[in-house]
């Protein structure tokens, strides 16, 4: 099996923003016939939240080996801050008392 090596910022931006650009990425790359690639982050300046997650959704999704490298440590961080959003769960208190009441 071959590794295809991908720069983010040849392929993208240094800018990474949008959530349909990761999901329009990984559409693309997931038509290579490579099983094996290494998304290069050399030279991206920012990354959105929005960006980060989709990108996360769409690496689970996808069937290939997918490695990182020279990721920035900002970048880093949006990636675990991301990650760690997901697997909080989020509770709602509710407005209202609740009662329960047995119909019979």
């Amino acid at each position: 099996m071959k590794m295809k090596k991908i720069s983010l910022k040849k392929a993208i931006s240094s800018h990474l923003f949008l959530r349909q650009t990761a999901v329009n990425f990984f559409k693309e790359m997931n038509k290579l016939k490579d099983d094996k690639i290494t998304i290069d982050f050399k030279g991206v300046e920012f990354m959105s939240r929005s960006f980060a997650h989709e990108y996360l959704q769409q690496k689970t999704k996808s069937k290939k080996d997918i490695k990182e490298m020279n990721m920035p440590s900002d970048i880093k961080k949006m990636f675990t801050y991301v990650e760690n959003a997901q697997a909080k769960p989020i509770l709602i208190a509710p407005r209202e008392k609740v009662e329960i009441v047995a119909l019979s």
